[in-house]
């Protein structure tokens, strides 16, 4: 059996998680018998399955946004921190108490700040333990338990059997970083099954009839939240750019919801774009698919020195869709400038909008790169063959230092 840890206090079971769902239905595929287990779920009073509030994401997690700043940020970051301590004594006892007499293959740590219970569990039960290593997660100056939380990390890190990351840019990193030899660390890229996001024509015939965009136009999607980190804003200064060059028509079918979406249509507005920028929000997850087929480009806007590549890409990609996608370290491992996809330089939204002209410029190019970047997510980005692969190596390797049969 394989236990998942989600320890963060804002992670509980009713909260889906599209990409971990994912990657344990594919480890259950695989054979393998997973149990998931969520920090929120241990906390008590909170359930969000009836509705009850949950505790915010928990700071930390993502670099600062303006909520956090001010003369208040140290305060509440060393509340947050003090209560992540509390958290993950009582996170140990409960692993301890459900574990100890149905000892786990291995545990396998999505990395929240300052819970060590995992890798402590895992010593004592005598299995390895796997870090999923998500983010660094404290991008903060001033805290009282900054110093125990930086260490933290490098306890896990030192402690790790397998540290579990979403790029070669990342692994470098981290090998840098922490002093971690680089056969310890594991590159598995987000991934998709790609019959999911199949395209459909007739749906994006009829979504772009109810939008009211002409036949000939070029339509750049996004689908995803309006999270600061988005950047979702360079959709409208890009429209507005190519609007002023008279490149086009371009339309920008932007779908989804969240923060900062009262800030977007305000800049959207301003920029007077309203008539190019559609703006869709959320819809069903099993009809994501049918919008994406209303697109001919999709973008992803990733903040400078970005070493993630979003679930989204290889989804635009399954969807025949040209990847339009800010160029970092992580991206290139995906997507390959002008054979998959467009790579524009980060925070550039004169740039993104010189990639979207160029698909204007010649017609056929977006369904070229989109149909390449299709094949290659088939080859090398289903959940099959990246965290699939990465459980099947990481497991074989634990039962041959533990001595455990896995037949």
């Amino acid at each position: 059996m394989i236990l998942y840890v989600r320890s963060d206090r804002s992670a509980y079971l009713a909260r889906r998680s599209r990409k971990i769902d994912s990657i344990c239905e594919t480890w259950r595929k695989l054979g393998f018998e997973v149990e998931q287990v969520c920090g929120g779920d241990i906390v008590g009073g909170a359930d969000p399955s009836k509705g009850v509030p949950v505790e915010p994401k928990q700071a930390g997690s993502w670099t600062t946004e303006p909520g956090m700043k001010g003369f208040a940020a140290p305060l509440r970051y060393s509340v947050s921190e003090f209560r992540d301590i509390r958290h993950d004594k009582l996170l140990k006892a409960t692993l301890i108490e459900r574990f100890a007499s149905n000892k786990p293959e291995l545990i396998w740590h999505r990395a929240s700040r300052l819970h060590l219970a995992p890798m402590q569990v895992a010593r004592e039960l005598g299995i390895p333990y796997v870090l999923e290593w998500i983010d660094a997660l404290v991008k903060y100056d001033h805290s009282l338990f900054r110093a125990r939380a930086l260490e933290a990390d490098r306890a896990r890190m030192s402690a790790a059997f397998r540290v579990v990351v979403v790029s070669e840019a990342w692994k470098r990193d981290i090998a840098a970083d922490y002093g971690v030899p680089l056969e310890r660390i594991v590159v598995s890229h987000n991934a998709v099954y790609p019959e999911q996001f199949s395209r459909d024509p007739e749906a994006g015939k009829r979504i772009r009839q109810q939008m009211q965009i002409p036949e000939n136009a070029l339509v750049v999607g996004f689908v995803g939240s309006y999270a600061w980190f988005h950047q979702v804003h360079m959709i409208a200064e890009a429209a507005a750019i190519l609007r002023d060059r008279g490149v086009g028509p371009v339309y920008w079918l932007v779908v989804g919801d969240g923060p900062n979406r009262e800030g977007f249509d305000a800049k959207v507005t301003q920029l007077g774009v309203d008539d190019l920028v559609i703006r869709q929000g959320r819809v069903p997850h099993e009809e994501v698919s049918h919008w994406l087929s209303a697109m001919d480009a999709a973008v992803v806007m990733s903040i400078g020195g970005e070493i993630i590549v979003p679930v989204k890409v290889p989804e635009y990609m399954a969807a025949g869709l040209a990847p339009i996608v800010s160029e970092t370290p992580a991206s290139r491992e995906v997507v390959e400038d002008g054979r998959t996809g467009l790579l524009f330089r980060p925070d550039d939204s004169e740039a993104m909008a010189d990639a979207a002209a160029r698909l204007v410029a010649t017609p056929g190019l977006a369904g070229e790169l989109g149909q390449a970047a299709c094949e290659e997510v088939r080859t090398r980005f289903t959940w099959e063959r990246t965290w699939g692969r990465a459980l099947t190596e990481i497991a074989a390797d634990a039962r041959q230092l533990t001595g455990i049969d896995g037949s």
